[in-house]
């Protein structure tokens, strides 16, 4: 495994992250909103806000994870804060950087993730938002855009968050101070935020360097100035709104509104606002607390139109889906009609040339009778690829039945049907305990069966030596398919899961190359995945999962 090195600005970067004061703090539904968001856009079951600290990354917000924390070596996270931009990977088992990460060999059994830095002002990257999937996919383009969004959007919550923590630090230490002018207006000059404050009659009476900046004004100007000065012709009304409430004694939190500066430019604002009282709890004004969102609001539209457009894709994708399974059903129809029409000419063929032999039996010559001997031959092989043909789309086409099925009781059955194999390879077949789970029993049958049947077929000089086990995997459950063959390189392990691939001559290996793309129909149509372990040589492991319960298998089986 390879463990990320440490980024060039690791001191610093730690140095923000406990500035941030957000390691070990409870939920907050603020940062699970976009974790939330981030799942449902990316289409993915999990979705993590990652903060990465000296020895762990530390989970702020999840989806579809129960644990909080993990070892900082098996981080995906370690290695995207190296960069800049989403750091994407396909497929976790071909990236020589985690293929053999225990996050990735066990649960939670990662295969695609895709993480966006956590990119501090100062540029040091706290951590990543990051999705996860189990299954090998690519993000497009629109969803790596609104992946970086998200991420800037977690970022501006920190800051949100550290500046709220600060305002309220400050404002309980401006309780604490009193009367005491001079350090007061060291606090609020030194503010990132417009802090200034007014009469009941809307007259500003102090202007820190922040409210400067923001607006454009310099406190000379704004001194003595009706604070009407700041608002749009169409926002006037507000202000009169504002200080009947002051007056009344509320106090006013994250008010968004727009004001405008000084060179005619809008500001997206949000302000708190909060009663001045003198020494007999009278009010006498206001004081005003300004934070400028443009960049956050425009964010939010951004994102907010990316969201638009993917509800459009969606709506592209599910009329594009039924529109597929339309095709699928005609051409699964089509192939059972030509498959089922070819049959009889075939049988009509084979008997007939079969009965010319033996009505010539020793009246032709050695050539003529190879040439009969390659038509029967041909004839037989053409019947094995329709029939293979017919289950193939048979599995395709067949409502799937969901049972509470023993697949011990299934693999002794399939044993039973493969005994005549078995007994001329002299194979040696053995199992662990097996589950009860929710399965169709005639196409687990056939899965069990076409795979043991494969691992007979490719031997090596040994006699076959196959064992099948299982082990819980949460909401499904992990089967493996073990044998001592001749295994397959590494290269052809998605490849033998295509319909009509071979990897070996007829005259080697008898076959049609249609059994593992029935078996891995069979698996997705349950819910699950397949995949080989192999190398030439060295036998075979195939892998596959099923869902454990009816409940999880319907839902699999419910999907587009």
């Amino acid at each position: 495994m390879n463990s990320a090195p440490l980024p060039a600005d690791e001191k610093q970067r730690l140095a923000a992250l406990i500035g941030y004061e957000i390691l070990d703090t409870a939920q907050e539904v603020e940062f699970d909103d976009f974790t939330r968001l981030a799942s449902q856009i990316c289409g993915t079951p999990i979705a993590l806000i990652s903060l990465l600290d000296a020895e762990r990354q530390w989970f702020k917000s999840k989806v579809g994870l129960d644990v909080s924390e993990t070892p900082r070596e098996l981080a995906f996270c370690a290695h995207a804060v190296l960069g800049e931009g989403v750091m994407e990977v396909p497929n976790a088992l071909e990236d020589p950087r985690f293929s053999d990460n225990p996050l990735v060999a066990g649960a939670p059994d990662i295969r695609f993730y895709a993480g966006m830095p956590l990119t501090t002002p100062g540029g040091h990257n706290l951590g990543t938002l990051c999705v996860i999937d189990r299954v090998p996919r690519n993000l497009s383009a629109e969803q790596l855009e609104a992946l970086a969004c998200l991420g800037r959007q977690v970022v501006a919550q920190l800051e949100l968050r550290r500046a709220n923590r600060e305002i309220q630090q400050q404002m309980e230490l401006l309780e604490s101070l009193g009367q005491s002018s001079r350090r007061l207006a060291a606090i609020v000059d030194s503010s990132g935020d417009a802090i200034l404050s007014k009469t009941l009659d809307g007259v500003v009476t102090s202007w820190n360097t922040a409210a400067q900046r923001m607006f454009g004004y310099t406190e000379q100007e704004m001194i003595g100035a009706p604070m009407l000065k700041l608002f749009p012709p169409d926002r006037m009304d507000e202000e009169y709104g504002i200080l009947a409430r002051i007056r009344a004694g509320e106090r006013i939190e994250h008010f968004e509104t727009v004001r405008v500066r000084k060179d005619g430019t809008l500001l997206q604002v949000s302000a708190t606002i909060s009663p001045i009282k003198d020494a007999a709890g009278r009010i006498i004004g206001a004081s005003k607390i300004v934070r400028d969102i443009t960049q956050q609001k425009q964010a939010e539209e951004s994102l907010n139109r990316l969201n638009q457009s993917l509800q459009r894709q969606s709506l592209e994708i599910e009329e594009a889906n039924r529109e597929l399974k339309r095709s699928n059903d005609d051409l699964a129809q089509f192939a059972s009609v030509v498959s089922h029409d070819l049959r009889e000419p075939l049988r009509m063929v084979s008997s007939f040339v079969q009965l010319l032999e033996q009505r010539l039996k020793g009246r032709l010559d050695a050539e003529t009778t190879e040439m009969i001997g390659f038509t029967i031959s041909g004839a037989r092989k053409m019947k094995k690829l329709i029939d293979d043909l017919l289950d193939y789309c048979k599995v395709g086409s067949t409502q799937i039945k969901l049972l509470e099925t023993d697949s011990a009781q299934i693999l002794k059955e399939v044993l039973l049907n493969l005994r005549v194999a078995i007994a001329e390879a002299g194979a040696h077949v053995t199992h662990d305990p097996l589950p009860v789970l929710a399965a169709d029993p005639v196409q687990l049958t056939q899965l069990f069966q076409n795979l043991i049947a494969n691992a007979i077929k490719f031997r090596g000089p040994s006699p076959p030596c196959i064992h099948i086990s299982a082990q819980s995997r949460g909401q499904s459950w992990e089967f493996a398919v073990s044998d001592n063959g001749i295994g397959i390189d590494k290269k052809h392990s998605e490849r033998i899961f295509m319909i009509f691939q071979r990897l070996h001559r007829t005259e080697q290996y008898a076959g049609t190359g249609i059994g593992l793309a029935v078996c891995k129909k069979i698996v997705e149509r349950h819910g699950g995945r397949i995949w080989l372990e192999s190398e030439s040589g060295s036998g075979s492991t195939f892998r596959f999962t099923i869902a454990s319960g009816l409940r999880q298998a319907a839902n699999h089986e419910l999907r587009p």
